[in-house]
């Protein structure tokens, strides 16, 4: 039987699949501008250490669930989700 890996978030909360989480991750915001920017997103799996999301916003837009769009899939350090909106287990 395999070991399960639990994964928790920057506030020590369980992740799963299908959780609609907050998120950081670094973007560039200018030619030569970086920095920390917030999105909305789903958790879709996981590797070994990280966490693979779909991108449901913009930079530092919050969306309601009617207003989500499909803005490519990310892959983080569960240390850089923020927080649990929705939680599927």
């Amino acid at each position: 039987m395999d070991k399960m890996i639990i994964m928790e978030s920057f506030t020590n909360e369980p992740l799963h699949e299908g959780d609609i989480v907050l998120y950081l991750k670094t973007t560039r915001t200018g030619s030569s501008t970086v920095r920390k920017c917030l999105y909305v997103g789903e958790i879709i799996g996981f590797t070994k250490k990280s966490v693979k999301i779909n991108c449901l916003s913009k930079p530092d837009e919050f969306v309601k669930p009617h207003e989500y769009g499909n803005y490519g899939i990310d892959t983080i350090m569960p240390k850089g989700i923020v927080n649990v909106l929705v939680t599927h287990f």
